[in-house]
């Protein structure tokens, strides 16, 4: 759980590990509230926006939190 608590630590966010079976392969993944979604992307946003195969990876959050009036 090192890397939850470095989220806790750096950002003041709080991230969950959380597990998945598929095929048969377990899957083990952060995840995280919608506030420290946004809080985390507001972050790393100015890297993402110059990198055209991020932006297409972070389309949704960008609609959503940053939605183009």
């Amino acid at each position: 759980m090192y890397i939850a608590d470095w989220f806790k630590r750096r950002y003041l966010v709080d991230a969950y590990l959380a597990h998945d079976n598929r095929k048969n392969v377990s899957y083990t993944y952060l995840r995280f509230s919608t506030d420290a979604t946004e809080k985390i992307y507001k972050i790393i946003r100015p890297y993402v926006v110059q990198i055209e195969s991020m932006k297409e990876k972070f389309k949704y959050i960008e609609d959503y939190y940053f939605p183009k009036i």
